[in-house]
């Protein structure tokens, strides 16, 4: 597993690119004016907690059915093929 975690990143450039591992973005990770390039399938991608400000997100691999619920975006352009991604609150049942 590649983990990104517990830090701010500004101005990069991260591409996703491997085909065996799984990539973590989460728990108190902010990504400022980057270059997000995902090219994993939806199984290989967990993003959770993280703000992402500004950034471009470039999906060269479809991410069908990609929950963006606990993702805060704020800013960010979105270019690729995106099937059944779900972004905001779900209601849950009580």
């Amino acid at each position: 597993m590649i983990q990104f975690s517990d830090q701010e990143i500004e101005g990069e450039r991260l591409e996703l690119n491997s085909k065996t591992e799984l990539y973590y973005l989460g728990h108190h990770l902010t990504l400022r004016r980057c270059n997000l390039v995902i090219k994993v399938p939806t199984r290989g991608l967990v993003i959770s907690r993280t703000q992402l400000i500004d950034c471009t997100i470039d999906v060269k691999r479809e991410l069908i059915n990609f929950r963006w619920e606990t993702v805060i975006l704020k800013g960010c352009r979105f270019t690729g093929t995106m099937s059944g991604n779900d972004f905001g609150r779900w209601p849950y049942a009580d």
